[in-house]
């Protein structure tokens, strides 16, 4: 996976998605600190696209800071 990462490659992450449910990734990101998700309603980010970064409102370089802040700490 973290090649994947690395190499931002999409099916990796898209099929970790997939097998651990998008309603944990959602969790799993706003734990990590991403503000701008969108958990229901018309345009939810509650789908496969949001885990390769389609989200409705986008991210924050704040954002994207914290996110990348969990992941090195690992």
């Amino acid at each position: 996976m973290r090649e994947a990462l690395v190499h931002s490659m999409n099916v990796p992450t898209i099929n970790l998605a997939n097998d651990v449910g998008m309603s944990n990734v959602i969790s799993t990101a706003q734990k990590m600190g991403i503000s701008t998700l969108v958990d229901s309603g018309t345009y939810s980010d509650v789908n496969l696209a949001a885990s390769i970064g389609g989200l409705s409102k986008g991210l924050t370089l704040w954002d994207m800071d914290e996110g990348i802040q969990c992941i090195c700490q690992r």
